[in-house]
């Protein structure tokens, strides 16, 4: 994974620190050298730096994961992808369908990314449903929160339900909520 990732994590860990004790707050920190955006690592670092996250935060690794996902939205929103974020879709359905074109201009500007593969397999009124694929495992608590932040980042109320199939790939299913369905 790439530098940005870290810095996110950092980022997000001292939010929340701050959050718990704001006239007193712990900072964590990690290497420097491991923050740097454009720069790989490998996954057992981001993996391994987001256990130390988790158990600094006192969280579950799901819980974690899903409230970094949450917040990674923001974190891109608001960082050098912004611009791409923006260009990516208006509303939710839209935004959705363009991930994997949002992941191939990041693919561009960093040769050698792995990026994941989206595909909204059914899209209705009070629900969207996604199918997940990467090569990476382990990732499905932080998608979550990701497509949960999308939710929030759209103003659509709803929730986010993982199914996991008996055969194949994670499906979300992003349950919006309506003055009709609840």
């Amino acid at each position: 994974m790439y530098g940005m990732i870290h810095r996110c994590i950092v980022e997000f860990t001292n939010l929340r620190l701050r959050d718990r004790n704001p006239a007193n707050p712990q900072i964590w920190s990690v290497d420097p050298g491991l923050q740097i955006s454009a720069s790989p690592y490998a996954d057992a670092q981001t993996l391994g730096l987001v256990a130390s996250a988790a158990e600094t935060l006192n969280l579950s690794l799901p819980d974690f994961m899903f409230e970094l996902g949450q917040y990674w939205i923001k974190f891109a929103d608001d960082g050098p992808y912004g611009a791409l974020m923006r260009f990516s879709g208006g509303d939710l359905g839209s935004f959705l369908r363009n991930l994997d074109h949002m992941h191939e201009c990041v693919k561009t500007a960093m040769p050698g990314t792995t990026t994941p593969y989206f595909a909204v397999e059914l899209e209705r009124p009070d629900r969207i449903r996604v199918r997940y694929q990467s090569g990476r495992s382990g990732l499905d608590d932080f998608v979550r929160g990701l497509l949960q932040g999308l939710m929030t980042r759209f103003s659509v109320v709803g929730s986010v339900v993982m199914r996991q199939p008996v055969e194949g790939d994670p499906l979300f299913d992003l349950i919006i909520a309506s003055p009709d369905n609840g």
